[in-house]
């Protein structure tokens, strides 16, 4: 992991899965740290800013987590929009996470798209996780792992958490 990192500093996804192999260490700071790190402050995507945000909602750090997306709200205020930057079908997810919209409106909003249905479904079972239900979260992995999006970051961590749960029925340990 380090030696991936030494040469891609800045890809989230390599941020993402070290925090969370951090979670499973135990070593929950360092995890959440690594979360809040992941966001590249001087140019942030929608999508490194939702996928940190949710990673850190998972490690209970909620107040991170919104903090995360509070910065990145007010980034868009300021300009250029999400819509500028052609990301506009990210502000259902933005909202979400923000507590401005529930899971069942957000997915409305992915209408028949797999691939909106796999990356906000992945935000809802994060979410569901985060606060302790985890019969809802895991239901929400699954139907992200039905659109079949096998290309997305989303499906690729659905895959090992639908794994790592049904190996450790307590999984994730961290989860109280």
């Amino acid at each position: 992991m380090e030696k991936a990192l030494s040469h891609w500093p800045d890809l989230f996804l390599l941020q993402i899965h070290k925090a969370i192999l951090l979670a499973e260490l135990g070593q929950l700071d360092a995890a959440r740290a690594v979360c809040r790190d992941s966001v590249n402050p001087s140019n942030p995507s929608a999508i490194t800013v939702l996928m940190s945000a949710v990673c850190q909602e998972m490690l209970g750090d909620g107040s991170g987590a919104q903090s995360t997306i509070r910065d990145f709200a007010d980034r868009l205020a300021a300009g250029p929009s999400l819509a500028d930057s052609g990301q506009e079908g990210y502000a259902p997810a933005l909202e979400y996470l923000l507590r401005e919209r529930d899971a069942s409106s957000l997915m409305a909003t992915a209408g028949g798209s797999p691939g909106r249905r796999c990356e906000f479904g992945f935000l809802v079972a994060i979410r569901n996780l985060a606060e302790g239900d985890r019969s809802a979260g895991l239901a929400a992995i699954e139907e992200c792992l039905g659109t079949g999006v096998f290309f997305f970051t989303q499906f690729r961590f659905a895959q090992v958490f639908v794994v790592r749960a049904r190996e450790n029925p307590g999984w994730p340990r961290w989860i109280e």
